[in-house]
Formats: structure tokens, C-alpha cells, sequence
């Protein structure tokens, strides 16, 4: 590009940050680096930057969605247009819209980790109480209310 920040101290030739990779502006990349961590640094010449690129994989979530104390993961679905924020163990607790930034789904577990109810945007309701007489492992274990 034209852009040149080591000619220009107010420049905005660089964009993108905490954006997609493939949306991030670049002004004559020179370098490239790999941390351990597999963090990809890239030298930017003119921009007189050092940009990080890191996998796209959930990470602590920044907000306050949720269980006080407790890490939470968030993976976001473009396509969707969903956010679904996990609990440090891996369990979904609650869906929320990409668009409006409401809860869409919440998910609530027993102390051992099942499903016990599940609570859309409309207060609708689903609880799932599990017997011994299903059939078929786990799953056959379920009844929903």
C-alpha cells in the first residue's frame, strides 16, 4: 500500500486488531516467528509493528457470563451468528445471540454434571429426570418433562 508509517507518526495503515487474521492490515510483512505456545509473530515493516496471530480456539472469556469464580470459555459461530460460553469443565452453560448480545439458551447441570434443564429466551422450560429404565446406554436414560 501507500501507506507508510515511518514517514508518518499519526498513520492508520495497520487494522485488525482482536479481528480475524484475514482482516488485519499488513504493510510489507518481513518476518515470521513461532512461539511455543504456537503464537505467530509477523514483523511489519512499514507499520513499524509486531502483529501476533493465535489460533482460533476457545480462550477465557472476558465477560461476566455466568458463574462468579469460575473460568468460562466462549467459541463463537459466525454462520450462526451464536456465542456459546462453556464452563472450565467443558459443559455448555449458556447460548447467546451475536446480534442482540441476549442469552438465547441457558443450561443448567446436576452436582454430577448432567443435563438437568435447559431454559430458552421465552422461558420455555425443558428439565430432563433420568431413571434406570431406558435402554441403550446413557442416552436411553433420559426423559424429558
Amino acid at each position: 500500500s501507500d501507506c507508510d508509517c515511518k514517514n508518518d507518526v499519526n498513520c492508520n495503515c495497520f487494522y485488525g486488531d482482536d479481528g480475524y487474521a484475514p482482516d488485519a492490515g499488513l504493510n510489507s510483512p518481513t518476518s515470521l516467528a513461532v512461539s511455543p505456545d504456537g503464537t505467530l509473530f509477523i514483523a511489519d515493516l512499514n507499520n513499524i509493528r509486531i502483529r501476533a496471530v493465535r489460533a482460533n480456539r476457545p480462550g477465557p472469556a472476558l465477560s461476566s457470563v455466568g458463574f462468579a469464580g469460575s473460568a468460562q470459555y466462549e467459541v463463537a459461530s459466525p454462520r450462526e451468528q451464536e456465542l456459546y460460553v462453556f464452563d472450565g469443565e467443558g459443559l455448555h452453560i449458556q447460548t447467546v445471540s451475536l446480534v442482540t448480545g441476549e442469552p438465547l439458551y441457558n443450561f443448567t447441570y446436576g452436582s454430577d454434571g448432567e443435563l438437568v434443564m435447559l431454559v430458552d429466551n421465552c422461558n420455555n422450560t425443558v428439565k430432563v429426570r433420568r431413571d434406570g429404565q431406558g435402554q441403550g446406554g446413557r442416552a436411553g436414560l433420559l426423559r424429558l418433562v
